[in-house]
């Protein structure tokens, strides 16, 4: 490996732990109450490292969402490519959804968590959706197939992409959050993906 090749890889890798600490404290410690000296003392860096890579906390906050949106939909393109019959590609789409969200815990929370507070707060920030919109997208086109075909119940299909989405939200949520739940004892979460799914199909199927 060149000296170029070298000095790319260790800066990706900065990059990388940046978010990675910054993802953690935003959901550890709020939004508001994270600085970026708090980031920086995390991963045992100078304040002015985090600049070079990041104008302010609200980039990185963006970036966040915006590389979890990114890598989700590079998946889900992915699987769409294997022309499923439409209510197998809902499955395997919600799925792959569920398990990428328990892959990168801190990130999905920042994600749908975080980054909702702090513009339910009034808080203004620059927004990168497109990539969110092109993942909710495969799924609107997925149930319309399905429609088509007849193997979905025929209905308003902006509205039940909305509600499938929100339902593989709450599972995925809830299993990176809940499962620890002091004097409660949850079945394996392998189970728990796969019943969730099997409901979600019957309540969608014709």
């Amino acid at each position: 490996m060149g000296v170029a090749e070298r000095r790319q890889r260790e800066r990706e890798e900065v990059r990388a732990r940046i978010l990675d600490a910054a993802g953690e404290l935003f959901i550890r410690e709020g939004f508001e109450n994270t600085s970026i000296r708090r980031i920086a003392d995390k991963i045992e860096y100078a304040p002015s490292t985090i600049y070079l890579y990041f104008k302010d906390k609200d980039d990185l906050l963006a970036t966040i969402c915006q590389e979890m949106f990114e890598k989700l939909t590079v998946r889900l393109e992915k699987l769409i490519q294997k022309d499923l019959p439409p209510l197998e590609l809902i499955r395997q789409g919600l799925k792959l959804y569920i398990e990428f969200g328990l892959a990168h815990p801190s990130h999905y929370l920042v994600t749908f968590n975080v980054h909702a507070l702090v513009h339910a707060s009034g808080h203004e920030m620059a927004d990168k959706p497109a990539a969110g919109l092109r993942g909710f997208e495969i799924l609107a086109q997925g149930l319309q197939k399905g429609m088509e075909d007849g193997s979905i119940r025929r209905q308003d299909v902006r509205v039940l992409a909305q509600s499938v989405w929100m339902m593989a939200h709450g599972v995925t949520n809830m299993l990176i959050t809940s499962t620890d739940m002091p004097g409660f004892t949850w079945a394996p979460k392998k189970t728990l993906i796969e019943k969730s799914l099997d409901l979600i199909v019957r309540a969608i199927q014709a």
